[in-house]
């Protein structure tokens, strides 16, 4: 059901990328000003909302995530959001993933037609 766990590749490019990209920047910044609040926490690097890992748009780092997720099973947005709001947090992620799924002609070649 989840996602098969990130690899540890993938969390040290969002704690770099948490450093330098600006919204994970700002983000820090608010934390450490006691600006941002619970469910805000900072933990070895890594910027959690409550327990999802924040995902700073910097680079493709969003887009490997959301293909991550999606991989596990091309289930279509909604399962596919499921299994990435349990580890990971984005910004906007529901047209995000719309967006991603919508790309994919497998996906939507086997998509059933809604009545």
């Amino acid at each position: 059901m989840a996602v098969s766990g990130p690899s540890f590749a993938l969390l040290d490019a969002i704690r770099r990328a948490t450093a330098a990209a600006p919204d994970g920047q700002r983000l820090l910044q608010q934390l450490q000003a006691r600006e941002l609040v619970e469910p805000w926490c900072l933990d070895s690097g890594l910027l959690l909302h409550g327990s999802r890992i924040f995902v700073p748009d910097h680079g493709d780092l969003r887009h490997q995530v959301l293909l991550l997720a999606h991989a596990a099973g091309h289930e279509g947005t909604q399962k596919t959001l499921h299994r990435l709001r349990a580890e990971f947090y984005i910004p906007r992620d529901r047209a995000l993933m719309r967006d991603l799924v919508r790309s994919y002609t497998t996906c939507q070649r086997n998509k059933t037609e809604a009545l």
